[in-house]
């Protein structure tokens, strides 16, 4: 009988909405073909019902992000879910091993949520765990210590944030940055980082366009993707992107107080 050391105790839950549905197909195809791990991938829209392959369509109709989130963790029977974007695709084989072997350190730790997100500096800034090699203790503390995607959270932790309010992608994120650390169940909560490429991934779109580098992997997975509905970025745009993820975090902290100075202001402190 399957249990979970050989199924991950885990759904996967892609954040989308309507206006997004040009990459749908796209998402799906690299779900079918890297996406081997025994847990259910389901593609959150507000009423389209695309014909796909491998992604479950959950409506959740009218519904904000945050509420989004809150109606699939009510309904998810998984003690984790991976939280991603439409755009967070998978490039490499994803199975089952791995992610069980994670998710079974997760539950001995008790931990509320571990970020999958790949970032300069992490393990500069976060602390080693005593117990384990492949897991850093994240100070919630820290500036952006807490990424919503991607990220495998406690189900029951998930749905307590997205009840706090109404919140777009944004909004959530920022809350988690200032107003959800006044919350009890925040300050409590057991953060990891993932040092493991556990969810090796293309970012398809920032900022609306398609990126070089999904360009370059769709050529190579013989994926077409519609051009003229959604742009390729520009040079200049692809260089300052790459630019920008280059920069060590206090590099990055420097520019802001320069910025800062100059009276820009970021979103985070809007």
């Amino acid at each position: 009988m399957e249990n979970e050391t050989t199924r991950p105790d885990m759904s996967v839950l892609i954040m989308s909405y309507d206006g997004f549905s040009d990459v749908w197909d796209v998402c799906d195809r690299c779900f079918e073909k890297y996406w081997n791990a025994d847990s259910a991938v389901y593609l959150a829209t507000n009423e389209k019902e695309p014909d796909l392959r491998k992604l479950n369509v959950f409506k959740i109709g009218d519904l904000c992000y945050s509420q989004g989130i809150k109606k699939f963790a009510d309904e998810c029977e998984n003690e984790y879910i991976l939280l991603l974007l439409a755009d967070f695709l998978p490039k490499e084989n994803i199975g089952n091993e791995e992610l069980c072997k994670l998710l079974a350190s997760l539950k001995k730790e008790g931990a509320d949520y571990c970020s999958l997100y790949k970032q300069k500096d992490k393990s500069k800034y976060y602390k080693k765990h005593p117990d384990y090699d492949n897991l850093l203790l994240v100070d919630a503390e820290f500036s952006y210590a807490v990424n919503m995607m991607p990220a495998i959270w406690k189900t029951s932790y998930l749905r307590d944030l997205a009840g706090m309010g109404k919140f777009n992608p944004w909004e959530f994120e920022v809350g988690l940055q200032q107003d959800a650390r006044l919350h009890e169940k925040v300050l409590q909560a057991k953060n990891l980082y993932c040092i493991e490429e556990l969810y090796p991934m293309c970012h398809a779109v920032i900022k609306g366009k398609y990126t070089s580098d999904a360009v370059k992997f769709f050529k190579k997975e013989n994926i077409s993707a519609d051009y003229e509905k959604r742009k390729k970025m520009s040079f200049s745009e692809n260089l300052k992107t790459k630019l920008a993820d280059s920069l060590s975090r206090k590099s990055k902290d420097r520019i802001k107080k320069i910025l800062k100075r100059l009276g820009v202001k970021f979103y985070v402190e809007k």
